[in-house]
């Protein structure tokens, strides 16, 4: 198993902080978590994170991870989803 498929297994049993750092982490473009696969943390995400997680997509342009916008919109909030439209 890889890195990233240990953390998503491990999701269920880490502490709000804990994902709450891996997402700070994300945000930053942490080398570390790149191949993460972000749809399935989204349910584990608390909703600031989802959101904050998402709009760090739309408005990057200079990355790859525009391929996340259509996977993480369904978690994100009425909110956000309204700011990105």
């Amino acid at each position: 198993m890889s890195k990233s498929s240990n953390i998503i297994a491990a999701l269920p049993f880490l502490s709000e902080e804990d994902i709450h750092k891996i997402v700070e982490e994300i945000l930053q473009n942490s080398e570390e978590y790149k191949d993460l696969n972000l749809v399935a943390l989204m349910p584990f995400l608390s909703k600031s994170d989802r959101d904050a997680l998402f709009m760090k997509f739309v408005v990057e342009t200079e990355s790859d991870n525009h391929k996340y916008i259509y996977g993480i919109a369904p978690f994100v909030s009425s909110e956000c989803m309204s700011k990105f439209v």
